[in-house]
């Protein structure tokens, strides 16, 4: 069975407003949710539409949830700051302590990168 969440219905239907003409409510007995419409005198929308339309809002999401996950492991844009700083010293040493810490803020960058693949 299709799901349906506010997403699709608002899709599906923007005239709706959830609270006034409906409610989406989950008995927990394995039909998933349900719409429960509040205008007992119209016909409720059809559920095909709204499921259609939170499958598209879904795809929509999962496109873009690798950003998420990429942005929770990122290292802060502080380490990077920080390497460059160093990189641009006079002393030798702190000029390679630099290029090393780059080199490492770059291979974490790739790793997350290759963790969380674009779809």
């Amino acid at each position: 069975m299709a799901n349906i969440n506010t997403y699709g219905m608002a899709r599906a239907f923007p005239q709706f407003k959830a609270d006034i003409d409906y409610h989406l409510i989950d008995l927990h007995d394995g039909k998933g949710v349900q719409l429960l419409w509040l205008h007992p005198n119209e016909p409720a929308p059809d559920r095909a539409a709204i499921e259609a339309a939170t499958a598209e809002w879904q795809a929509e999401q999962d496109a873009v949830a690798y950003r998420i996950q990429r942005a929770a492991e990122y290292p802060p844009l502080s380490d990077l700051a920080d390497a460059l700083v160093k990189k641009a010293s006079a002393d030798p040493a702190e000029r390679a302590s630099g290029e090393a810490q780059e080199a490492a803020y770059i291979a974490t960058c790739q790793a997350v990168k290759a963790k969380y693949p674009k779809p």
